[in-house]
């Protein structure tokens, strides 16, 4: 399993992997409407490029066997870094992708010396939390978002890297 920078002639793949992953983990959560509108909003390709052109913002399509199976996508804060998108297409799941993604940024976090890592989940996603709990995630907070026309509760999770 590899890694690839996405650069911004990748948008268009970046654009349809996004819009699938994310209907696949979330339609039966928030409902078909809500994800629509959420993706196009999220997914557009202004957004995208946007986001690409940031220095900060590191997207990463994740490929096994020459086939791109996922993406994840992590932003450099100043003393921690934030892992915003771990998406993985239903067919390949199980195969320890999103693992192998929280450890390469967990590496590249501590690499750059930050003190933590962090990431926001929907309270829905309980398949999600307990992965994140084990991989030594704790709660820090929970906001309210609208996500659609839904209200949805998003839990912000933390993971020190000093007591390693």
């Amino acid at each position: 399993m590899e890694f690839i920078t996405c650069q911004t002639y990748d948008v268009d793949k970046l654009q349809e992997i996004s819009k699938l992953t994310y209907r696949q983990a979330f339609n039966y959560i928030l409902g078909e409407v809500n994800v629509n509108e959420y993706v196009n909003i999220t997914y557009s390709k202004d957004n995208l490029m946007r986001e690409l052109n940031q220095s900060n913002y590191h997207f990463l399509f994740i490929q096994n066997n020459d086939e791109i199976i996922g993406y994840g996508m992590y932003t450099i804060q100043p003393n921690y870094l934030k892992m915003e998108r771990v998406y993985i297409l239903n067919q390949y799941k199980g195969l320890g992708a999103g693992s192998k993604f929280m450890q390469y940024v967990e590496d590249a976090a501590k690499e750059m010396k930050k003190d933590f890592l962090c990431l926001e989940v929907l309270s829905d996603n309980k398949k999600a939390i307990s992965i994140y709990k084990k991989k030594g995630f704790l709660l820090s907070s929970e906001q309210i978002i609208m996500i659609g026309k839904k209200e949805c509760p998003l839990l912000s999770m933390e993971k020190s890297l000093n007591d390693n």
